[in-house]
């Protein structure tokens, strides 16, 4: 699990729609000969949950992204193999850039700092 806080420093209350109860949790990318891949991303069903998700402007929202990782010897398809793990990551969760996600604001890009992640 890597635990997040993101707060609203864009001078505008933020949305995002998706099925199910909050917001669609960030990506977590990986740096990689000095580029930013996505390493792991969540996969949401395209529905509309009313109201959407937002965060006023000077707000702060608090979340857990879930990550599962395993090392598997047997060649099946994993979300993410742990043996590739260690690195620099860091979080990017594209945000609409307005209260109605359904209008032509733009998005608001929040990133994380960078943080390192080692195989225990």
């Amino acid at each position: 699990d890597i635990p997040y806080t993101y707060t609203n420093r864009s001078g505008r209350t933020v949305s995002q729609s998706r099925c199910g109860m909050g917001p669609g949790p960030p990506t977590l990318e990986k740096e990689t000969n000095g580029e930013w891949r996505i390493a792991y991303n969540v996969i949401l069903l395209m529905c509309e949950t009313t109201p959407p998700f937002r965060v006023q402007s000077g707000a702060t929202y608090t979340g857990t992204l879930h990550v599962v990782a395993r090392q598997r010897s047997d060649g099946l398809l994993t979300p993410w193999r742990a043996d590739s793990l260690p690195g620099t990551y860091r979080l990017h969760w594209p945000l609409h850039a307005s209260a109605d996600p359904h209008d032509d604001a733009g998005v608001v890009d929040a990133v994380s700092s960078d943080f390192r992640l080692v195989v225990p």
